[in-house]
């Protein structure tokens, strides 16, 4: 009975904690939410919300585009993310409530992949002869409650589906390792990855080239079967992308990384590297020097692979929130492998630095010395998972510790009712063929369902194959929010409604010559008075002349 309570035990704290997180994650997901006028309303990050718009408009019209009828323009780097989206827009929900069906998939995927981290904690923690449910339960803790983690999976972008896959195709490598035999498996794993998100091709030539060289008996099937399966599954959406969209590469590529000096991009990535390691700690990478098997070292090679690619790419938009962005939280579940058992060997390690103390603890010196060693370690771990969580950020030392507590809206949630708020507005006194300048390209053209002119150019190739400006408001590298020409996209496109402006908006007051201002809750807007898609008469105020 003893030994099936032992069986049993591993199991139930895994399931209290799957629970648990369930519990906070349907918080989590209810406090970006918010009411309009009696009805709530549910919305995504900003970038998600993009790739929202394009999945509705893939199964309305038919088109993979932004704007139906307009340029095909691939303003999204999550192809296979898309059509998931687009699976629920197939389902009879209104607007105000797709994107919750997004985030309780994301709850999902963040709930498996805490079950293959245990998994996998667990494989590793027993090859190296130690205990496993300390480092699982590490682990699982850390997976399961990371507010990045969280945060951007939870806000609708395919983080979370990116994570699980690292981590299953991870556990499948282990498992190799553990065989000695070659699979197929991993590389089809993390094929599909790249449908996903193109960039997944670092990962997937990360694994191909560690398992290459680890596993020497096996290295000509490694490098046959992993590069036919590479390219299989990326000369097809390399060709899709050339023939629907007219690119090789997505369109955010271009706008995020060309048109700025190299090494002004590679310095800002750099820093952003430097905090991703100032937030994680250097306790995790300890555990390589107590122990140097594959396992440990690929996860090492993977971490390092990733953020050599956001050094390459001069990092995110929003480091200024927290220190871990999109492209380096698909790959913390394996930091949090490590960490788990880094500290179950430095359990060891205390235990064994306490009895060459020799202190006269008590008649069970064995059992007092394995206990302080233990509770030393566990309070170095509950440091470690405040401090990882509740992080000051670059920005006027901003703390994030209420949105990781739910005492507080998740990053940019604030915004999103005024922008809803916006949308609803102009939709009321505009005709479906009004056309939008937006610099949130995504909730405002989704819940005004109208065409968009996006003045960053996400979804504009004109804009995005611009050089970037270097003497605005900024006086560093901005992925994605340092390309724009408001003599292009207001003076030259005319929308009918601009809605946004950006930088240095007294350089736009030129081409707005013609167009009527707006107060609204997010700002001033500007109605162009010769716009036959604009309903005078139910612009709020009373009716604005149109001549």
């Amino acid at each position: 009975m003893r030994a099936f309570g032992l069986r049993l035990l591993p199991l139930l704290i895994l399931s209290g904690i799957m629970g648990f997180y369930l519990l906070y994650a349907a918080h989590f997901i209810h406090n970006t939410s918010f009411e309009i006028e009696g009805t709530r309303y549910y919305s995504l990050f900003d970038d998600a919300m993009i790739s929202m718009r394009y999945a509705r408009n893939l199964v309305q019209s038919h088109e993979l585009a932004w704007n139906p009828g307009g340029d095909r323009v691939e303003g999204f780097t999550n192809p296979l993310w898309v059509l998931i989206m687009a699976v629920v827009h197939l389902l009879p929900v209104p607007p105000e409530r797709t994107s919750l069906y997004v985030q309780d998939l994301g709850a999902i995927l963040l709930v498996l992949n805490v079950a293959v981290i245990w998994d996998v904690t667990g494989r590793l923690a027993r090859s190296l002869g130690r205990g496993a449910l300390f480092a699982q339960i590490v682990a699982a803790l850390f997976c399961a409650f990371s507010l990045p983690l969280n945060t951007w999976t939870l806000q609708g972008t395919e983080v979370g589906l990116l994570a699980l896959m690292v981590s299953v195709a991870f556990r499948q490598m282990v498992i190799t390792f553990e065989q000695e035999r070659f699979s197929p498996l991993v590389y089809l794993i993390l094929g599909v990855a790249t449908l996903v998100r193109i960039d997944m091709t670092v990962t997937y030539g990360a694994s191909l080239f560690f398992l290459w060289l680890s596993m020497p008996t096996l290295r000509a099937q490694h490098l046959r079967v992993g590069l036919s399966i590479f390219g299989v599954f990326i000369l097809p959406q390399t060709l899709f992308r050339l023939l629907y969209f007219g690119d090789w590469l997505p369109n955010t590529y271009y706008l995020k990384v060309e048109g700025y000096p190299f090494w002004g991009r590679i310095s800002r990535g750099g820093e952003v590297a430097l905090m991703f390691l100032g937030n994680i700690g250097v306790l995790p990478f300890v555990g390589l020097f107590l122990r140097r098997t594959r396992p440990l070292l690929l996860v090492g090679w993977l971490c390092l692979t990733q953020m050599l690619y956001t050094i390459y790419v001069g990092g995110d938009a929003w480091e200024w929130w927290g220190n871990v962005n999109r492209y380096l939280s698909v790959v913390l579940p394996l930091f949090f492998v490590l960490l788990g058992i880094t500290l179950s060997l430095l359990v060891e390690a205390a235990e064994q630095g306490w009895q060459r103390l020799n202190l006269p603890l008590s008649p069970f010196r064995a059992w007092s010395y394995r206990a302080l060693g233990a509770a030393v370690v566990i309070l170095l771990a509950l440091i470690h998972f405040i401090t990882f969580n509740a992080q000051r950020t670059p920005v006027e030392g901003y703390l994030i510790h209420d949105e990781w507590l739910l005492r507080g809206g998740s990053l940019n949630v604030n915004w999103n009712p005024l922008m809803v708020q916006t949308a609803l507005l102009t939709r009321s006194f505009t005709s479906p063929q009004a056309r939008l300048g937006v610099t949130w390209a995504g909730i405002i053209p989704y819940f005004a369902d109208r065409p968009g002119v996006d003045i960053l150019g996400k979804n504009d190739r004109l804009i995005a194959h611009l050089p970037m400006h270097q003497h605005s408001q900024w006086d560093r590298f901005y992925p994605g929010h340092l390309k724009w020409d408001y003599g292009y996209s207001i003076g030259g496109l005319r929308p009918d409604v601009v809605v946004q402006l950006w930088a240095e908006p007294e350089s736009a007051q030129p081409y707005l010559v013609g167009y009527q201002p707006l107060s609204t809750p997010i700002g001033t807007i500007y109605l162009r008075r010769d716009s036959p898609y604009i309903l005078w008469d139910k612009v709020p105020g009373g009716a604005i002349s149109s001549k």
